[in-house]
């Protein structure tokens, strides 16, 4: 099977400090997995550099492009299949839910209906429904402005589910909400990823969390992978011999 993300000897580098080395890893078709490890650790300079948002040498192959690579012919249809969850969650205030939703079937329509944002029923139905997955039906009309962090982190998670894209990056998607709604939200990637087929990358915070999200754990130890494990084989003295080694740094 031909990987869907492979890096090889992947180094990033900001000014002098280096917050990639040599990171060579694959992540098949269908997979859930999680990056852990210790803040400033590189989890998630990983997942911008997949996702094409920084610059990175060595070899990367993302859904057959090169995302450190990527002409504006290619660029468009590699963020169709790429859809992202991160921190800054990118959403438009002054616009509403609903409206913040919708952009992410933007990349779907090209013309003047892309530039006024005219969107056929079956999009508009999808992004409710979406909306309704996140417990957020009655938010549709109201402005981002006017919502709560953690209201907005679910309508990040809705614009994501609602792109229908074959990889989703999720840099700690439910760091905004309170234990039992990260527990509903975390149930909802996982399952809508495994339902889907579709692949799930997400750096996880609170390691309670890994169960309800993943099958398969990354630890990332001062921009090293310290060990890639199958959830079921990882032994929680592993887990947190990462955040040991830098808290005695």
């Amino acid at each position: 099977m031909t990987p869907l993300i492979e890096l090889k000897n992947v180094n990033v580098r900001y000014g002098n400090k280096i917050a990639l080395k040599n990171i060579s890893l694959i992540i098949n078709y269908g997979e859930r997995v999680a990056v852990v490890g210790p803040n400033g650790a590189g989890k998630s300079t990983l997942l911008k550099t997949i996702a094409g948002s920084i610059p990175a040498s060595g070899e990367i192959n993302v859904l057959g492009f090169k995302p450190n690579a990527l002409t504006s012919k290619e660029r468009r249809r590699f963020h169709l299949k790429v859809a992202q969850v991160f921190q800054g969650l990118h959403l438009i205030p002054r616009m509403t839910a609903l409206d913040n939703v919708l952009i992410g079937r933007l990349g779907y329509h090209h013309g003047l209906n892309a530039l006024l944002r005219k969107f056929p029923e079956s999009d508009l139905k999808n992004a409710i429904d979406s909306l309704r997955t996140v417990g957020l039906s009655e938010y549709s009309g109201t402005r981002l402005d006017k919502m709560s962090g953690g209201e907005k982190q679910r309508v990040a998670v809705a614009r994501a589910l609602v792109q229908e894209a074959d990889i989703l990056l999720a840099d700690e998607p439910t760091s905004s909400l309170d234990p039992e709604g990260a527990k509903r939200i975390n149930q909802l990637l996982s399952e809508t990823t495994r339902d889907k087929k579709r692949t799930l990358l997400s750096v996880i915070h609170n390691l309670e969390q890994l169960p309800e999200i993943c099958d398969r754990v990354i630890g990332i130890d001062r921009g090293e992978i310290a060990f890639d494990l199958p959830l079921s084989a990882l032994k929680r003295e592993r887990l947190m011999e990462i955040y040991r080694a830098n808290a005695q740094a």
